[in-house]
């Protein structure tokens, strides 16, 4: 592990190349973008102080890079951490793995907020037309030349492995029918189905419930009430009689001490939501600049 100091508009990393590091900003900022170096790069995102980048594609099996990352101002400083020396990092600092899942989970309630308000602007683009989305029609368009090159490295790779194997705090019988988490209910817990299967609805028991997944052994859910504690989005019901481990902020240390690989589970999982989430919304930019006849 070592620092390095980067000037304002410096590359940290780039997209389409991949590097066995991951960074953690120490001071200073940076920002994040999808696209090229000209006029048509997408700004996704500004990183402070204490923010990590490049550990979508450590993850995910050392895949190219979605995006660039650039300094923001001089002397911004980060700390590059290699692949092999990631765990080493993480058993002095066990509290780290905590604050890098919420980090995560972070961008992915931004990019959430910013995908809604995508689809909300499609729909007033298709009813209206284009002088209804006025100035922020040029970033759709902007965006949607981006969607090719990020959907070019967005490939889903997933850490091997049962659920189920080795060390779990707490694991639980479901019988079919039975509701593990409601909707509009706060949490402080994920989910993770060693065994079985579950529904995820919306309007659960209700004129208007409709299914919206289905989730089978070796998935997680309701990861984001264990980073923010935010009420659930949906409610789940086991379909079958299911076995599941649940998993609170608290478990991470012991957790990542006896069974490091679902560590490293959950962070992917929560690494391909988030580049997913970004090409998701990134479609929708491409559909806007359509029904605009661009």
């Amino acid at each position: 592990m070592q620092e390095k100091i980067f000037n304002n508009g410096e590359v940290m990393i780039r997209q389409g190349e991949s590097d066995p590091f991951f960074y953690q900003i120490i001071s200073g900022s940076a920002d994040v973008f999808v696209g090229d170096d000209s006029e048509n790069k997408t700004h996704l995102a500004t990183l402070k102080e204490g923010a990590y980048f490049g550990e979508m594609s450590l993850l995910e099996g050392g895949i190219p890079h979605s995006a660039t990352v650039t300094a923001a101002e001089d002397n911004t400083r980060v700390l590059e951490i290699p692949a092999d020396q990631i765990s080493e990092y993480y058993k002095t600092r066990p509290d780290k793995i905590y604050d890098l899942m919420k980090y995560i989970g972070t961008r992915i309630r931004s990019m959430t907020d910013t995908y809604k308000e995508a689809l909300e602007d499609l729909e007033k683009a298709k009813g209206e037309g284009r002088e209804a989305l006025g100035g922020r029609l040029a970033a759709y368009l902007a965006n949607r030349r981006n969607l090719k090159k990020l959907s070019q490295v967005s490939v889903d790779v997933m850490q091997s492995g049962a659920h189920k194997d080795g060390f779990a705090k707490k694991v639980n019988e479901y019988e079919a029918g039975k509701v593990i988490c409601r909707e509009g209910a706060t949490g402080d817990c994920m989910y993770d189905i060693h065994w079985g299967s579950v529904g995820v609805y919306t309007g659960y028991g209700t004129d208007k419930e409709k299914k919206i997944a289905d989730l089978y052994t070796n998935a997680f859910f309701g990861e984001m009430g264990m980073l923010d504690g935010a009420p659930r989005s949906a409610t789940v019901v086991a379909l079958e009689d299911t076995t599941i481990e649940t998993i609170t902020a608290e478990d991470l240390d012991e957790l990542f001490e006896k069974n490091p690989a679902k560590v490293w589970m959950i962070t992917d999982h929560l690494s391909r939501r988030l580049r997913n989430l970004t090409r998701d919304y990134l479609k929708v930019c491409d559909q806007i600049a359509e029904v605009c006849g661009e």
